[in-house]
């Protein structure tokens, strides 16, 4: 007879958005920065940084990490040009097995130079013309 050890991690799943436009971001790197020591251990220590790992987002901004032990995690979005943005992740399970903790974040990324103003700015300042008149 085999007998056989069954694991049920969970996940952390999220998108990240433009603070500013509210659009997806693609191609911003998300970082496990923090994580509990059972994750650590599951590392191979020829994979880099034991306490890191991280995924792009896809076209729709969207990430995720599969198969994490249980714990607090800290992770962090970039993309060039950006402040980072950061937060803290605590993953369980649950009665039923993994359930994806939701990790959504927020890039403040500024406008690209000679952009167009963005059509909230644009209201708002229309806004404030048509108030002083």
């Amino acid at each position: 007879m085999i007998v056989m050890e069954v694991r049920h991690f969970a996940a952390v799943a999220g998108r990240v958005m433009d603070e500013t436009t509210d659009k997806p971001v693609a191609g911003a790197r998300v970082e496990i920065v923090n994580a509990p020591p059972a994750f650590r251990a599951r590392k191979h220590p020829k994979a880099g940084d034991p306490d890191r790992a991280s995924v792009l987002t896809g076209r729709d901004g969207h990430f995720h990490f599969l198969d994490l032990p249980e714990g607090n995690y800290e992770i962090q979005a970039t993309v060039a040009g950006a402040p980072p943005a950061s937060r803290k992740v605590p993953v369980a399970r649950n009665a039923a097995g993994a359930k994806p903790e939701n990790a959504d974040m927020m890039l403040k990324i500024p406008p690209m130079p000679g952009a167009p103003p963005s059509r909230s700015k644009v209201k708002l300042d229309r806004r404030a013309r048509e108030k002083k008149q």
